[in-house]
């Protein structure tokens, strides 16, 4: 091979040598700058995700520290048991009851039907001293009520509830047995309430001695059972004369220990009545009994009475 030949040859292969080494660090440092990148882009996430993480941390302290009346998620609170169980919740770990739901005043009970002892002490409960309920007066003005048909018991043995429930929507309520037994502290007004429904009211305001609410518009119409429905409510005076009790069959105790009531009752109509025994016992109020006007009742039909009655 000629030597020039040899030469050139030489010198490609030097030259390829040199371009190969050029091209080896070139991929190195490319890859080290992507991985770099990928390590600064997985920090970054990271830390994105801490931060949201601090910002969903700091509004659910927010809202329990603050109150805030949000509401629940209408698929939590969509049937009684669920209710009860938030209500009992919050009576004894409120923090708590507001991380998970948010304030009470503010949950979203529109599709419960029943609130049946929702506030209320049962029997068991009562009898055991277990009053969980006694320091409970939280604001319920806004709860949507239109489709609740039975209330009985609900603020049973409350002692401490007075929130105005003068907006609560009860066209739909046939129940108000013991709705208020002795809520001892309960006043709110409650003229505007559609009671034209409700079938049983018996013991409703018993031993509610602070109400004096205006009951006289009330459609009572459909009402069959008064059995002690102002028992012991020793403030009540309430103007009743233009009630409609036709359907009424027991008036047993309605007004018994109801010693501020002298309302004009003359028109009433009682013709099914079966039972008005001890209606208007006012023995233990001895002084307050002698303001009943007797004379008001007078003209009652008393035809179809089967138990023993006696007026003051």
């Amino acid at each position: 091979m000629p030597l020039k030949q040899e030469w050139e040859e030489d010198d490609n292969k030097q030259e390829n040598s040199v371009e190969e080494v050029r091209e080896e660090p070139s991929m190195s440092i490319l890859l080290a700058a992507i991985q770099s990148m990928q390590k600064e882009m997985t920090k970054e996430i990271k830390g994105v995700k801490d931060e949201l993480k601090f910002v969903k941390d700091e509004l659910k302290s927010m809202n329990g520290k603050l109150g805030e009346k949000e509401s629940a998620a209408p698929k939590e609170m969509n049937e009684i048991e669920k209710l009860k169980s938030a209500v009992r919740l919050w009576c004894s770990d409120k923090d708590e009851a507001l991380a998970q739901h948010g304030h009470i005043s503010g949950w979203d009970v529109s599709s419960i039907t029943s609130m049946t002892l929702l506030f209320g002490l049962t029997d068991v409960e009562r009898d055991q001293g277990n009053h969980w309920n006694k320091d409970f007066n939280e604001d319920l003005t806004l709860w949507d009520t239109s489709n609740v048909t039975d209330v009985s018991f609900m603020f049973n043995e409350a002692s401490s509830f007075n929130s105005d429930l003068s907006q609560w929507s009860t066209g739909n309520c046939t129940n108000m047995r013991s709705m208020f037994q002795h809520a001892k502290s309960f006043k709110s007004d409650l003229k505007g309430w559609n009671v034209g429904k409700v079938t049983d009211m018996a013991f409703m305001f018993n031993g509610a001695s602070s109400f004096n609410g205006d009951c006289s518009r009330w459609s009572t119409g459909n009402c069959t059972n008064m059995h002690g429905m102002f028992q012991r409510a020793t403030l009540f005076k309430s103007d009743l004369k233009e009630w409609n009790v036709e359907k009424v069959t027991t008036m047993k105790l309605m007004f018994e220990g109801a010693g501020s009531f002298n309302s004009d009752l003359s028109r009433w109509s009682t013709g099914n009545c079966t039972n008005m025994y001890l209606m208007f016992d006012m023995s233990s109020y001895v002084n307050e009994a002698s303001s009943f006007n007797r004379a008001t009742i007078k003209n009652w039909d008393l035809s179809s009475i089967k138990f023993n009655y006696n007026f003051p």
